[in-house]
């Protein structure tokens, strides 16, 4: 498939024929290419990204694969903001369900508690006028994710249960969907069957090798399941196709935790530090970098990090990191929490 095709598809998935016009350069010096894109939004000509590629032309077919890959996983996202900064501007009376889920997914991405009640309350009213869009059931199984993570819920378990349900109910729907599987990957790993979930997540980044977030989705699974050394290269894959994501510092926090757990102190570090400079801070990002601290002996920034994570989660302690963090290896669980204990955490 050519990138003008992929890029096509793009348009087509976000219900926006010609909305978008793909442009490029290529120039040749010697043994080098530089290959310069930019996507244009067809409907009022301002540039929505852009990006340049310098490339050895030892192989011409390697390299349009990986600058097609390269590209259409760095748009997918941009095109699905933009879709979703129109869905909100529009009227409530003017929606129809596609831009229902879109603005909810805006919600989902804000993660505070308020945005995550109103983007169920969004996908709801999507399932309700289109009963077979699957994408309004997987976004509410994200929903659901960050809720439970984030200790935004009463009874965990019951969100938990929810998400496996809407998550299976898309993949019901729409079985050949990267969105549907990844959603059913996402939510097997909530309730700690990664067993099931890291093949639900393959067949997902089969279904759409640019989806950055199915490529973390599986790293982070791998590395909560025993197998850190296999997360490394989904999520460096996830920050390479999509540099910009929302998801961004969680990808760096499941690099940092597979680190972690190989041992590689040093290198986990600077990625734990690294998250905690991205937007839409979670306190797992925060509970990450104190075990780390921990397990290398920085006390002072330990309980820095310490006094921070309970200013956004004060309730946070050694049993709440067990309880929610979707670890499912009892020896690298223990390791988190041999890391929190030595940093202070009780």
């Amino acid at each position: 498939m050519t990138l003008g095709q992929q890029t096509a598809e793009l348009c087509q998935l976000y219900r926006a024929p010609g909305c978008c016009v793909l442009t490029d350069s290529v120039r040749k010096s010697g043994n080098r290419i530089r290959i310069t894109a930019q996507l244009i939004d067809g409907a009022t000509g301002n540039h929505v990204w852009a990006r340049r590629y310098d490339r050895d032309l030892e192989d011409i077919f390697a390299v349009q694969d990986e600058i097609t890959e390269t590209i259409v996983g760095a748009i997918e996202p941009e095109m699905a903001k933009t879709e979703r900064e129109r869905a909100r501007a529009k009227r409530p009376g003017n929606l129809h369900s596609w831009d229902l889920f879109q603005r909810a997914m805006w919600h989902t991405y804000r993660r505070t508690n308020d945005d995550l009640e109103e983007a169920h309350r969004l996908f709801a009213l999507a399932r309700e006028a289109d009963p077979g869009l699957a994408p309004a059931y997987a976004g509410a199984e994200e929903a659901c994710f960050f809720q439970t993570g984030g200790g935004f819920v009463d009874s965990a378990e019951e969100t938990k249960a929810d998400a496996v349900r809407l998550a299976r109910r898309a993949v019901e729907l729409d079985s050949q969907d990267a969105f549907s599987r990844y959603a059913l990957g996402r939510a097997l790993t909530l309730v700690r069957e990664h067993h099931a979930a890291i093949p639900e997540l393959e067949m997902a980044v089969d279904l759409n090798p640019s989806y950055a977030q199915a490529h973390y989705a599986l790293g982070m699974a791998l590395g909560t399941s025993g197998r850190p050394e296999d997360a490394l290269t989904p999520i460096e894959t996830a920050m390479r196709l999509s540099p910009h994501d929302h998801y961004l510092g969680q990808f760096m926090t499941h690099m940092a935790e597979a680190l972690l757990f190989l041992g590689r102190h040093d290198e986990a570090l600077d990625w734990a530090r690294q998250s905690l400079r991205q937007p839409n801070i979670q306190w797992s990002r925060w509970a990450m970098l104190i075990s780390i601290l921990g397990h290398t002996g920085e006390v002072n920034e330990a309980r820095q990090s310490i006094d921070a994570l309970a200013r956004i989660m004060p309730n946070s302690d050694i049993a709440f990191v067990r309880n929610y963090w979707p670890i499912n290896h009892a020896p690298s669980m223990d390791y988190l929490i041999e890391g929190l204990a030595k940093a202070g955490m009780i």
